[in-house]
């Protein structure tokens, strides 16, 4: 009995153990512990999640993990600087994931109360319901078979395992930590959209709130459909632009275009004031005097009545002749004037006849070019006669019958050069690929020709007033 105590003193301090005593050959035996127990454990803590939450499940690992090795091994902690290390790192996970649970069940309960989220105690639960359900329950004789499968059964195996860094206590506090986040937040999305999507199927009312409607265009089919109205659009201006200058290719009005329209409301002007002046020098005498007077006037009408102003020309003549045959026409009634002008656009004309662009260009272009040239030659007679009327009634002294031949014949001349250029520009129409257009537009520009005639025909019955006044 004595000799006891010495015993237990001398077992207090192993100092003097032999190498055989001392434990250290079982090393690698503590291992192949470390990871029996460590597998043992990770079974054991996934039971532990599907039937508790994750705070209560890594609260109660941490204790088990502090409370077995100070129980079942002192010395060994205090002796070895390994087991003081792991002893601070269990401490130091543990109050990490103390505050991790806390936060998480903040943010849980906040969420649960905005948006309805259930409780992640009650969401483990029911997930742990679940798999137990689907999962194949194990026999009593299995249970049997493994009965160092709980760490109470072996604490000297989890205080053997502490030195080697809390490996397995670390990797199952992860895999918790892991496996309870995912499922928190697979809980909350779930929640979250189920609550979004009541009374809004597939969110459409959201998305027409946000202004995300699949139908509605973007900024490139706007920016297409711009593109596509615009060029109509231009399109639509260039047809317009196109049926405005068809509709402008009228004898009336380029007449206009060329002044042409103007001189002869000025000879209309003109031959007013002479029917004017007639009435009133009529009004004036009587007897004798005036059965006088009114012979002169009716004579001077009888001679422009007879005349006919019909003149046949096929244009084939030179700008020359035509300027000295003009010339010649109203010689004799001594007025002065010339008709360069009249002889230089039918230049140009004959050139742009015999020219290379007369044959080349289309149909359109040589009609465009037919009844400008009609229209601008009839403008230019019409201003020579208008001059020729304000001559006539400034002139001192008359010659009636001179005067009434010079008009007359000059009216013919005119009228015979407007059907010569008009048959000259008609073969050109006539001679181009288009026959049938080339048809129409040949009979459409002797149309117009009939108008430019009939033009020179009325400033020729505006002449007689004039005539008339000169007479008497």
């Amino acid at each position: 009995m004595a000799n006891k105590p010495k015993k237990e003193e001398e077992g207090a301090n192993d100092w003097d153990q032999s190498d055989g005593d001392d434990n250290w050959d079982d090393w690698g035996d503590d291992e192949d512990k470390f990871v029996h127990v460590e597998k043992q454990d990770q079974v054991q803590e996934k039971q532990e999640i599907r039937n508790n939450n994750a705070k209560a499940s890594t609260e109660e690992v941490v204790a088990q993990k502090q409370e077995s090795p100070a129980a079942e091994q002192p010395a060994a902690a205090t002796s070895s600087p390994w087991g003081l290390w792991g002893g601070k790192l269990s401490s130091v996970l543990s109050t990490a994931t103390e505050g991790l649970g806390t936060i998480t069940t903040q943010v849980n309960q906040g969420l649960n109360q905005i948006i309805g989220v259930p409780d992640p105690e009650e969401m483990a639960r029911l997930n742990a319901a679940e798999q137990v359900s689907k999962e194949p329950q194990v026999t009593p004789t299995e249970k049997d078979k493994t009965p160092a499968s709980t760490p109470e059964e072996n604490p000297d195996d989890e205080g053997e395992s502490s030195p080697a860094f809390g490996l397995g206590f670390v990797t199952n506090l992860g895999s918790k930590v892991l496996n309870t986040g995912l499922d928190t937040l697979e809980g909350i999305g779930k929640k979250t959209m189920t609550i979004l999507q009541d009374n809004d199927p597939k969110l459409l009312n959201k998305r027409k709130m946000l202004g995300l409607e699949a139908n509605k265009p973007n900024l490139s089919a706007v920016l297409l459909e711009a593109k596509k109205d615009a060029d109509q659009m231009e399109h639509s201006l260039a047809q317009l632009q196109l049926e405005k200058q068809k509709a402008q290719l009228r004898f009336e009005i380029l007449f206009e275009h060329y002044c042409g329209l103007v001189h002869f409301e000025a000879l209309e002007i003109l031959s007013r004031e002479s029917r004017l002046k007639l009435d009133t020098l009529l009004d004036a005498v009587s007897g004798k005097a005036l059965a006088e007077l009114q012979e002169t006037i009716n004579e001077v009408r009888e001679l422009l009545e007879l005349e006919d102003l019909e003149c046949e020309s096929e244009g084939d003549y030179s700008p020359e002749e035509l300027s000295e045959r003009l010339a010649a026409t109203i010689a004799d009634a001594e007025l002065g004037i010339q008709f360069e002008d009249v002889a230089k656009h039918w230049t140009q004309s004959l050139e742009w006849l015999q020219s290379e662009e007369a044959t080349s260009s289309d149909l359109e272009q040589a009609y465009a070019k037919s009844i400008h040239a009609l229209s601008e030659a009839c403008a230019l007679e019409m201003c020579k006669l208008h001059k020729i009327a304000e001559l006539l009634l400034v002139k001192p002294h008359h010659s009636t019958a001179n005067e009434v031949d010079g008009v007359v014949n000059l009216c013919k001349q005119f009228h015979g050069h407007l059907q010569g250029l008009s048959h000259r520009y008609a073969a050109v129409l006539s001679s181009m690929p288009e026959k049938e257009e080339a048809k129409g537009k040949v009979s459409t520009f002797f149309a117009e020709m009939l108008s430019a005639v009939q033009f020179i025909e009325k400033a020729y019955k505006l002449f007689t007033p004039i005539l008339q006044m000169g007479a008497v």
